[in-house]
């Protein structure tokens, strides 16, 4: 048995396939959730960025005085990232599964099996980009523009933002971020519903018809951000 098959069974027998398979779906749909309400949150840069300061800060004092300052917004940031990790190993898991059972030579080259295709190397792209974002956004740390600004103790998230997205090399990265973002839910809200105990064929082509609009909406709604982005960096 070489390298590769005994990762592949350690992976596998990390996780059994019937827990995997929920966890996966379920952490999938609340990471949805996330970048749908993100997206909202995001666009009110295009209609009064005093607004999307507010919005940062009322993030930051939600739940206050029954929480600390920022508690609530920790204890989500928390629940997120166990959220990523779950999906990560969960999907890690039924790759080698498949992987093992797969019969070599077995199925054609179709739209459907190329998205499945697409997941695992989409994830990955989006997990780095988010890193990234982390970084750039906020922590202002290293990829950050040179004129990030943290609270102190007003809020410049939309000034942020505009300074980050309007560098060329930071709007093609988020470029990138918003096609990888776009097939990965494309595809995956469906399978999710699928994995959930979905079984009759008209609910599940509902579903991917809702998914494939969620996905279309979030990369047209952060797309137009971008877009917004760059055009103030151009305007003289």
């Amino acid at each position: 048995m070489d390298a590769a098959q005994e990762h592949s069974q350690s992976v596998r027998g990390l996780i059994p396939v019937w827990v995997a398979k929920p966890l996966l779906a379920l952490t999938g749909l609340f990471m949805v959730a996330f970048v749908a309400i993100h997206m909202l949150g995001n666009l009110k840069i295009l209609i009064d960025p005093d607004s999307m300061d507010a919005y940062a800060a009322w993030l930051r004092e939600l739940l206050v005085p029954l929480m600390p300052y920022e508690g609530a917004l920790w204890i989500f940031r928390i629940l997120l990232l166990l959220a990523i990790l779950t999906h990560i190993l969960c999907a890690l898991a039924l790759k080698a599964s498949a992987l093992k059972t797969r019969t070599p030579g077995a199925g054609g080259i179709h739209a459907r099996r190329l998205f499945a295709s697409a997941m695992l190397p989409t994830g990955i792209l989006l997990a780095i980009l988010i890193v990234l974002h982390i970084l750039d956004l906020t922590l202002g740390v290293v990829v950050a523009s040179a004129a990030f600004r943290p609270p102190d103790p007003a809020f410049h998230a939309a000034a942020n933002v505009l300074a980050s997205l309007s560098r060329p090399l930071a709007g093609a990265g988020y470029a990138l971020f918003l096609i990888a973002l776009g097939l990965h839910l494309f595809h995956g809200i469906g399978l999710a519903v699928k994995d959930l105990g979905m079984t009759g064929r008209r609910g599940l082509r509902i579903a991917e018809i809702i998914g494939a609009g969620i996905a279309i909406a979030i990369v047209l709604g952060d797309g137009a951000v971008l877009c917004y982005s760059l055009m103030k960096g151009l305007a003289p």
